[in-house]
């Protein structure tokens, strides 16, 4: 690990198309990234990091140039989301992922370069980002680079500086300074004829509000985001409206989708060649054509972009089941009851429950009425005398 860096000088003359070298494909937050460039030209506006989505992240990015065709970028990971980001510089890419975690010990710098003007000494510092004490080990690959420690304590959050010292009779022209698992690259330039590296501080640009350009409905309404539910089989065909609110000629711009829309959407254009202060667009958007619903949510943004400016609606769909109609239902196919038809007041009153039972007691006394006078009538009927068998003879004569 303490020769790489003299090894990546060797890896044009194999590798001459790999163009960016990255120190690690892997970072952590507060940790230094990296990256040997081997390209013609570099300005500090050719240089940025951009995340998943293709916007430019806010990272102040330092690049040295060694010579006209060789330079060095380094940066300490600022706080961003975890994930994939990519490394530009002019057309090319390399991507590299940051992590969610913090590394222990922060440095202050990614590389160092001297040249004849400079002094011999350059100041080092590290910084512990755990709550424990860390004991930090210092090397040097050359005896013509000389730290002042070979090891430091720092305590917990905490921060100390240490010196390394030249030999510019004896150096070569890189030299690594090990800094536990860190390898720092010290360049001394000694060729007049060789382009003076310099090191320039690429300031993070301002964040451009994504404003200028408006959203609306085709009845005027404006747009901030656009949310729907969506069913299988049922397509949406619409439009929008988009207007140039800012004051200056929009040229070139190009219309796409992010997140998984191109799954569900297809827009009607891709490009506006020029769009003029005040000038309105209509964007025609199907939605669901023929199309097989995978997942449950369908969410992006709809971009509008031109070289300088990026404009944004959000975009947001939920897919919900078909409602189905209900089927007949026969005799034949069914033996389920029908529901009773609902009561149309189950409010239940004093007055409801007084009224309920008058009612009752009313029925109740007839019924007992009747009962009596039936018992009366048949208690007043007179009885059959009983007739002896020799009075039943003669009544029959014989």
């Amino acid at each position: 690990m303490r020769y790489i860096l003299l090894m990546l000088l060797l890896i044009p003359l194999v590798y001459a198309q790999d163009q960016i070298i990255l120190s690690k494909d892997s970072y952590l937050e507060k940790e230094m990234f990296q990256a040997e460039v081997l390209m013609n030209d570099i300005k500090p506006y050719d240089v940025s990091i951009l995340n998943s989505l293709g916007y430019k992240s806010s990272v102040g990015i330092n690049l040295l140039k060694l010579t006209k065709n060789h330079f060095f970028v380094f940066f300490e990971v600022p706080q961003l989301d975890p994930g994939n980001y990519t490394l530009k510089i002019k057309e090319e890419l390399k991507q590299f992922q940051v992590n969610e975690e913090r590394i222990k010990i922060s440095i202050s710098t990614g590389a160092v370069k001297y040249t004849e003007e400079d002094s011999p000494f350059f100041k080092i510092t590290l910084i512990n980002n755990e709550v424990k004490s860390q004991t930090i080990g210092i090397s040097s690959s050359s005896l013509s680079l000389t730290p002042s420690l070979n090891s430091i304590i720092l305590p917990g959050k905490s921060s100390k500086s240490f010196n390394i010292k030249l030999d510019k009779q004896s150096f070569n022209f890189l030299t690594v300074l090990s800094i536990d698992d860190f390898n720092l690259p010290v360049w001394y330039i000694m060729n007049e004829e060789i382009v003076p590296f310099f090191e320039v501080k690429v300031e993070p640009e301002e964040p451009k509000e994504e404003k200028g350009l408006e959203f609306y409905t085709k009845s005027g309404t404006k747009l901030n985001y656009i949310t729907k539910e969506i069913q299988e089989s049922i397509p949406i065909i619409d439009s929008i409206i988009f207007k140039n609110a800012l004051n200056i000629t929009l040229n070139k711009l190009k219309i796409s989708l992010t997140g998984n829309l191109e799954g569900i959407i297809n827009l009607g254009s891709t490009e506006v060649e020029v769009l003029v202060p005040n000038e309105e667009k209509k964007l025609d958007i199907t939605v669901n054509e023929n199309r097989i619903l995978l997942e449950e949510s369908y969410s992006g943004d709809l971009l509008i972009s031109s070289e300088n400016y990026t404009f944004k609606l959000p975009i947001d769909f939920k897919v919900v089941e078909k409602a189905e109609e209900p089927e007949a239902l026969t005799v034949e196919e069914t033996t389920e009851e029908l529901p009773e038809e609902p009561e149309v007041n189950k409010t239940i009153t004093p007055e409801v429950v007084e009224e309920k039972l008058a009612g009752k007691w009313i029925y109740l006394i007839i019924l007992i009425a009747v009962l009596i006078i039936f018992a009366y009538i048949s208690l007043r009927k007179p009885k059959a005398k009983k007739t002896s068998f020799k009075d039943f003879i003669k009544k029959a004569g014989y």
